[in-house]
């Protein structure tokens, strides 16, 4: 008795030895027949999965009736049942469709962040001013607390010449305030000047920088209309002097 149940027990291991089988396969795209790479294929008999590589291809051991399951995203499961008609080795095809997902509308807010602000940093020289806490160091006139610094801004080249810029710099600014402002051709206009002979008569009424600045276009016609009088006077009486003078040259 004991003998037929041993010879039973080893003829079943080896009929259920014999029918596991390997699966091998391609996973394609239907679509475009192009591989699917990076697909799960599970067995959901042995729970046993392996993944296909950059060729779509997939081995895994399966017993005939096996049902296999490839998961890929952006494709829909795909179920495959094992033949009962399985050799040892069998290879297999697998289409896989391709699954559009439909992604909602979502609305995204920006985020104040406070640890990318900057910051004061503890210092260690605490003498040591903050930033946006010291002030721009500006040069100050020389004055008779400072013999030396003053005798050098009359009598020195450079300040000399500083001096000549500065100067400058304020007839071009006083130019440019003529040249941009509206009334400038009435003005040419009234008094019939050139160009360059208003420029000389406006620069002869000595307006001040803030002046030229503050006053708006009227104020700014009157005052030269008064000032023209004053400078055509002073023409006249310049014409008669160059006259008397080249009389006495004769």
């Amino acid at each position: 008795m004991m003998k037929y149940a041993l010879l039973f027990l080893l003829s079943t291991l080896t009929l259920g030895t014999s029918a596991q089988t390997t699966l091998e396969g391609f996973v394609r795209a239907a679509d475009n027949g192009e591989p699917v790479p990076s697909a799960y294929v599970v067995n959901k008999s042995s729970f046993k999965n392996v993944i296909t590589n950059g060729l779509g291809f997939f081995s895994i051991e399966v017993e005939a009736g096996d049902s296999i399951v490839l998961s890929q995203i952006s494709y829909n499961y795909t179920y495959y049942v094992v033949p009962d008609s399985l050799g040892k080795k069998h290879v297999e095809i697998i289409v896989m469709e391709p699954r559009n997902y439909l992604i909602d509308e979502v609305e995204v807010y920006a985020y104040n962040l406070t640890t990318n602000q900057p910051r004061a940093m503890k210092l260690e020289e605490p003498n040591v001013p903050l930033e946006g806490t010291y002030n721009t160091p500006t040069q100050l006139e020389p004055s008779i607390s400072a013999p030396v610094d003053l005798l050098y801004w009359y009598f020195g080249s450079r300040p000399r010449q500083l001096r000549e810029l500065q100067r400058l710099q304020k007839e071009d600014a006083y130019r440019e305030q003529l040249r941009t402002g509206s009334n400038r051709e009435i003005l040419m206009e009234i008094t019939g000047l050139s160009t360059q002979e208003l420029e000389a008569f406006a620069w002869s009424c000595k307006y001040t920088g803030n002046t030229i600045s503050t006053i708006n276009d009227y104020e700014l016609l009157v005052s030269l209309l008064n000032c023209y009088q004053d400078y055509v006077e002073r023409i006249k009486q310049q014409s008669v002097l160059e006259d008397a003078e080249n009389g006495w040259g004769e």
